[in-house]
């Protein structure tokens, strides 16, 4: 099966850092294999505790956006470009307005033991994640644009 999907994508010009399984499983679907979920393999994702090691894994799936859109979806290079500027507008945006963030920062501290105590590191974190995967947007977009068209 595998080899008929192609194996697991890699990348182009520039090797893939996120995404590739849910592409793979795509591609497996085009060949024609049916999708299973088993619920006992499970992948754990964890986040950093560390600031450099959160925005270094944040920017990282930021840059992985920016790769999926070029490379799994086949955007042009001015496409690339619109849809990381449009994203730059939506998160400054965003941030600006307080409220997308606000609201999150609420909803996630629903879910805390310290809830109203975590309103404001919710708040916080949540800026700093949206900074760091538009860091890494573009940091991909740049990449894209240095690969050519390749």
């Amino acid at each position: 099966a595998a080899l008929d999907a192609g194996l697991q994508p890699e990348g182009g010009a520039v090797p893939l850092v996120a995404g590739e399984d849910g592409w793979f499983g795509e591609r497996l679907q085009a060949c024609g294999f049916r999708k299973v979920f088993d619920r006992s393999l499970v992948a754990t994702h964890v986040v950093p505790a560390q600031w450099r090691s959160f925005w270094t894994q944040r920017a990282g799936r930021g840059q992985g956006t920016a790769q999926i859109w070029r490379q799994r979806e086949g955007n042009s290079l001015g496409v690339l470009m619109l849809r990381t500027v449009m994203q730059t507008v939506i998160s400054a945006v965003g941030i600006v307005v307080l409220l997308p963030a606000a609201r999150r920062a609420w909803l996630l501290s629903r879910l805390s033991p310290y809830r109203d105590q975590d309103l404001v590191p919710f708040f916080a974190v949540g800026n700093v994640e949206v900074l760091a995967n538009l860091t890494g947007i573009w940091h991909g977009c740049i990449e894209a644009v240095r690969a050519g068209n390749a």
